[in-house]
């Protein structure tokens, strides 16, 4: 078995909210908290990665994924935000909803 780390599977860099509780960025964010609790989005986080970015990032390493084991033999261990958005990308789907997956 090879194990290879993959950078790219990182989880979203959160920015300002970095190690934060969800009660310690309302106090310290109220607007973006406000904002994020309506409508979740990567692009509300003050300093953070982006939503873009990070979907091209999952998605360019699922692709290199993809082209290295060709029929599948691969195991992956990563994060929650990651997973979601692999999931869109793999059933072609916007990842606009950054929750809409029940991991």
């Amino acid at each position: 078995m090879v194990v290879t780390q993959m950078l790219e599977l990182r989880e979203i860099f959160l920015g300002e909210w970095e190690g934060l509780n969800a009660d310690e960025i309302a106090k310290r964010f109220p607007d973006e908290w406000a904002a994020w609790t309506r409508e979740p989005t990567w692009d509300i986080v003050p300093g953070g990665e982006g939503a873009a970015p990070f979907e091209k990032r999952v998605e360019t390493a699922l692709e290199q994924l993809f082209e290295r084991h060709p029929h599948g033999d691969a195991i992956v261990v990563t994060h929650g935000g990651v997973i979601q958005t692999a999931l869109h990308h793999v059933v072609g789907r916007s990842s606009h909803r950054i929750f809409a997956f029940r991991i």
